[in-house]
């Protein structure tokens, strides 16, 4: 399960579930059932949530 996934990254419950409500993510979505524009609008909220890069 991608969310499982992206805790490594250090981020919380919390954060994780605003990102995927805001992108309209079903919670127990895996990684390679997203599309390209859905994975580059992930990393994009994940950078705005916390400075990765």
């Amino acid at each position: 399960m991608l969310k499982n996934t992206l805790r490594l990254l250090g981020l919380s419950d919390d954060q994780l579930a605003k990102i995927f409500k805001e992108l309209n993510f079903d919670p127990q979505i895996r990684a390679e059932s997203l599309s390209l524009q859905q994975f580059a609008d992930l990393t994009d909220a994940i950078e705005k949530t916390q400075k990765l890069f």
